[in-house]
């Protein structure tokens, strides 16, 4: 299946101009997931808080990193504190509008903005 053409992701440059890559299941996984019409967007980040991939505009990407990436640092901490043998799988915060998903992993971390499914209903 062919991705749409409206999903146009924003790639950073790392420091010394190079283009950073993903795998191409990387690259399907957040084309599928921007098809969904709750989703306002998706971003991948690495674990240094840099944005590797967005489909947001720079501001937005800008907050929403600094943002969550001190929320799933702190999640992180609280899930080990209580339980050392244990870590932090998933996070899932939601507001009146949005759900904010935040997937993190060993080097990087997904976000993903999305409305509430009983608003697209009704």
């Amino acid at each position: 299946m062919e991705a749409p053409t409206h999903c146009q992701y924003q790639t950073p440059s790392t420091s010394s101009g190079r283009k950073m890559e993903l795998s191409p299941e990387m690259e399907c996984s957040m084309k599928r997931i921007q098809q969904n019409k709750t989703v306002s967007g998706v971003m991948l980040i690495n674990k240094e808080g840099i944005p590797i991939k967005t489909s947001m505009d720079n501001t937005s990407t800008v907050q929403y990193v600094n943002l969550a990436t001190k929320l799933c640092l702190t999640a992180k901490g609280l899930v080990k504190d209580l339980d050392p043998t244990n870590e932090l799988s998933y996070i899932r915060l939601r507001s009146v509008k949005n759900e904010l998903l935040v997937a993190p992993d060993d080097d990087f971390f997904m976000l993903l903005l999305q409305r509430h499914q009983d608003e697209e209903e009704g």
